[in-house]
């Protein structure tokens, strides 16, 4: 069915009623959270992305048509709703009635516009060099952004004369989209060279996934190779600890040492005075319980010796 200018004007329209009434229900918060998990995602997009390698350097249309061109559209895809993202905060600036946040928003919008520029060029700069299928596929996925854009902004303005304005940019785009399109289509490969482009991805996947296996392995092999180094190093330590060990056995017998010192009698206080003497009279209480002790053992193996055959000398050995 062939689109006449007609029903395009219809459908622009029924777009602009339906986007017209639907309510905003992000929060700015939201807004601002959406935007900062949209930038690292599509940075991390960007950086991650395989490299297929041709022999003449550029990819073939079929490696575009399965690869490259796939990739410019999410990567655009990104890139367009950060940008819707960022009419939302400025017309949420635009209605904030406290001047704090209305200045919070004005420099959050400052940096989501500086980061959305930033973000429009590393892909321009990514896909730019990977053939016409890639650089149609990417023109498209724009103008499809810039679309959304329009159908946002529409949905946020009463001004009659600012949408016919919008109305009549979204005319032009679509016309440019269906061009695009167009060229788009007439570059798709034939059946026969999408499988061999599917085939060579498929090595070059497995390619780049020996690659990495690769190089954990090497580092896997690297660390082994200074684990020992590192195991003498653990045993010098315990070594060390040793030594500390025994360090601190000296100090310690030097501290028992230092317990046995009896300070002089004029340092003491009376109850340290006190202590003292009723250890002194313990120890004399001891020692004279063992003297009289060992004389009556003395007297009694005189007097054995005097009924047994056994010697003196051999009595009193028992008592050594």
């Amino acid at each position: 069915m062939k689109l006449t200018e007609e029903r395009l004007i219809e459908i622009i329209k029924e777009e602009i009623e339906a986007n017209s009434a639907a309510p905003i229900t992000q929060t700015t918060d939201d807004i601002i959270a959406a935007l900062g998990s949209l930038y690292d995602s599509l940075t991390e997009d960007l950086n991650e992305i395989e490299e297929i390698s041709e022999a003449d350097g550029t990819p073939s249309k079929a490696i575009q048509w399965i690869w490259w061109g796939p990739k410019a559209k999410k990567a655009q895809g990104k890139v367009n709703k950060i940008k819707l993202n960022t009419v939302a905060l400025e017309f949420a600036k635009d209605n904030a009635e406290d001047k704090d946040a209305k200045a919070k928003l004005d420099s959050k919008l400052k940096q989501t516009k500086e980061q959305s520029k930033s973000l429009q060029t590393m892909v321009d700069d990514k896909f730019s060099a990977k053939g016409e299928v890639t650089k149609r596929a990417l023109a498209s996925a724009k103008i499809k952004g810039q679309l959304e854009v329009i159908k946002k902004t529409t949905g946020m303005t009463d001004d009659p004369n600012k949408n016919k304005e919008l109305k009549d940019q979204m005319k032009e785009l679509n016309t440019k989209l269906k061009k695009e399109d167009e060229a788009l289509k007439s570059l798709e490969p034939d059946k026969e060279e999408l499988k061999a482009a599917a085939e060579e991805k498929k090595a070059a996947a497995e390619k780049a996934k020996a690659a990495a296996e690769k190089t954990k392995a090497d580092a896997a092999a690297a660390a082994a190779a200074e684990a020992p180094a590192d195991d003498a190093g653990a045993d010098d330590a315990g070594a060390d600890d040793a030594g500390a060990d025994d360090a601190g056995a000296d100090d310690a017998g030097a501290d028992d040492a230092g317990a046995g010192v009896t300070k002089s009698p004029t340092e003491e206080t009376p109850e340290e005075k006190t202590k003292r003497e009723e250890e002194e009279e313990k120890e004399k209480k001891k020692k004279g319980a063992k003297e009289s002790k060992t004389t009556k053992d003395y007297k009694r193996v005189l007097n054995e010796s005097k009924y047994h055959s056994q010697s003196i000398r051999d009595k009193f050995s028992r008592l050594l």
